[in-house]
């Protein structure tokens, strides 16, 4: 007799099977939002968009993932500029970049009772424009590469504009007219909006804004891939992967003097002033903001007219060395050769040797933007007369070969000296402070002398390679700002016998005392806030990350108590975590890393200040209140 199949248990584990499986799809999908906070912030869990607070913030559920890609890599190229953007995705690998794009293709489009400003004539005026009245120069009508729902099509660079909010649609389309929006692909609407006035500009936002949001029709298109160099292999010093490889090229038949070259350029972070698009690998554009005024990276590939192609290896050499470029032309210390200096002559011509293997890319050098009378580069014959004195780095006898590697590389090449000491009115490093902390680019670049109060002395040696390996000390606190750039860019690629190198240097390094230069203008008395509206506004915003007792949540959320970016004398650092919040950095690792909303959109100067000020006052943190004028100062 056969035995009879239980089916009412077959079936019902059947379905606890597939509710299992939708509710791990379902929890992956939260935490995954949980993880790009800096995206869902604004634009909604779902992509929903910003409410009638922030209209500004499109929708961004049910896009074309290329459409959305498309986007994210403009901003972090710089062929889109909004700085907040700009800055948030800059050194995300791209393939987080496309997982982002499909995370907010694939969500539902919700219904949203959008409030639109207008009359029934010029809903009319927008119906027309959009359906019906071709404005493009090839004759094209909205509809026609938005698609008949207006739900987008990815083979026009063409996203889903109905149910947008009014407000965003007519600041696009006026910012295409005014020419502050590239017209990325083929899309056409620079030309489209600059034939509309502004009365249609408003009446084509109200129709749209009217409109309910459809589902885009299921396409299989896959994502563009960006035109990046082939990624190469492992070298010698075990530097691997694809991001160190799309930074940092390198043939296959190469050379040992050209892969220890390369090795040596990762040291020095050369990518993190000369790499501005991955896609085009050591070609210059990087922003560098001065207190002089902008200063953009140049072209150091090997092209003969916007390059070094035609520089000779001596040439080369004085320029690195002495801080002279062929022609006689003096170089500007954001170039930081008074470090370079130290640097052994055989490693600069072994980075010429492998910037000579790069493809020469035809990219203008893009000219600084100094203020007179610093933009007259004979004044810097009087700067390297009073300032400059290069001598060769010089190995101490009495101390360790691991404590002169470290030394080599603090110093020299890797130039942490140069963002981590202060500076004079001139622009000139205190040696006799050195690394008591400096500025850089209006982010405070901290203490990182063997002070056990105020700088690292305090760390075991264990916390500080980790931190440098991976932008993340458990105990301490995260990489921020240009730090996190340069462990994505440089550190992480780096043996770990340099790092150990760096790290025993800096436990064993002259302890230096808080300077704490200013790194924003003068910010006005730091008044003490309510007490009552930081906790207020910490309970709501931070308490689920960092804890109420801000302890943290190891590895992703770092403690508030005794952080040092919280506790630092001058609480720049921690003021612009809040307003821009930002990723953690990525590295081969974590490649997808988690991040932090900006609060500077939704908070006021004000609510920013106490939020600040009560973190760097709890917990046995006894750092000096932030005052709302600092907070205005770095918007």
């Amino acid at each position: 007799m056969t035995r009879p199949v239980p089916w009412l248990a077959v079936s019902l584990l059947a379905v606890g099977v597939s509710v299992s499986e939708a509710s791990a799809d379902s929890s992956a999908e939260r935490d995954f939002a949980q993880g790009i906070a800096a995206c869902t912030s604004c634009h909604g869990e779902q992509g929903e968009g910003g409410d009638a607070r922030f209209p500004y913030y499109p929708r961004l559920a049910g896009q074309s993932a290329p459409y959305l890609y498309q986007q994210l890599r403009a901003f972090q190229t710089g062929e889109r500029d909004y700085a907040l953007m700009n800055r948030i995705v800059s050194d995300l690998p791209d393939d987080y970049l496309r997982e982002i794009a499909k995370y907010f293709a694939r969500q539902t489009p919700p219904k949203l009772d959008l409030p639109v400003n207008s009359d029934a004539a010029q809903l009319e005026l927008g119906r027309k424009l959009v359906q019906e009245s071709p404005q493009s120069a090839d004759g094209k009508a909205c509809i026609e590469c938005h698609g008949a729902t207006l739900a987008g099509d990815s083979r026009e660079h063409a996203p889903a504009i109905a149910g947008q909010h009014q407000p965003y649609l007519s600041a696009a389309l006026q910012d295409w007219k005014a020419g502050k929006r590239p017209d990325l692909g083929a899309s056409g609407m620079a030309a489209i909006a600059a034939s509309m006035s502004d009365q249609e500009i408003n009446a084509a936002a109200a129709y749209l804004a009217s409109l309910p949001v459809t589902a885009r029709p299921d396409e299989t298109l896959p994502l563009p891939k960006p035109d990046t160099r082939e990624a190469v292999g492992s070298n010698a010093q075990g530097i691997a992967t694809e991001q160190s490889g799309l930074y940092y090229p390198m043939p296959d038949t190469a050379s040992d003097q050209v892969r220890r070259g390369r090795y040596l350029a990762i040291v020095g972070d050369c990518a993190g002033c000369h790499t501005q698009d991955v896609d085009q690998p050591f070609a210059g554009g990087v922003r560098l903001d001065s207190p002089f005024g902008p200063m953009f990276g140049p072209n150091i590939t090997p092209h003969p007219e916007h390059g070094i192609g035609g520089w000779t290896a001596e040439e080369f050499r004085e320029a690195m060395l002495d801080g002279v470029a062929p022609g006689h032309k003096y170089l500007y210390p954001a170039f930081p050769f008074t470090s370079y200096a130290l640097v052994k002559p055989e490693d600069v011509d072994a980075i010429k040797a492998w910037l000579d293997t790069l493809e020469p890319l035809d990219v203008p050098s893009r000219e600084h933007d100094l203020q007179w009378p610093f933009s007259m580069r004979p004044l810097m014959l009087g700067w390297r007369l009073l300032f400059f004195w290069p001598d060769p780095f010089e190995a101490s006898s009495t101390h360790s070969d691991t404590w002169n590697r470290g030394a080599y590389l603090v110093k020299g090449l890797g130039h942490c000296e140069a963002c981590h000491s202060p500076r004079n009115l001139l622009g000139a490093g205190k040696n006799d402070e050195a690394l008591g902390g400096g500025v850089v680019e209006q982010w405070r670049a901290p203490n990182i002398s063997s002070n056990p109060d105020y700088g690292i002395g305090s760390w075991s040696l264990e916390a500080l390679q980790t931190f440098l390996k991976t932008g993340q000390a458990p105990d301490h606190t995260i990489a921020a700002g240009p730090m996190r750039q340069v462990i994505h860019r440089s550190l992480q690629f780096l043996t770990d016998e340099d790092l150990h190198a760096i790290a025993y240097y800096l436990k064993n390094a002259e302890a230096q005392n808080e300077s704490a230069p200013a790194a924003t203008a003068e910010a006005g008395p730091n008044a003490p806030s309510d007490p009552k509206t930081g906790l207020g506004a910490y309970a709501e915003h931070c308490a689920s990350c960092h804890g109420r007792d801000g302890r943290g949540k190891a590895p992703d959320y770092p403690p508030l108590a005794g952080n040092p970016t919280v506790t630092d004398a001058d609480p720049t650092n921690v003021l612009r975590v809040i307003l821009e919040g930002g990723f953690a950095a990525a590295t081969d690792d974590e490649p997808h890393p988690h991040s932090m909303p900006p609060f500077g959109p939704s908070m006021s100067d004000e609510q920013i200040a106490a939020v600040a000020s009560y973190v760097r006052s709890n917990w046995g943190n006894r750092a000096s209140p932030a005052s709302p004028q600092q907070v205005n100062g770095l918007r």
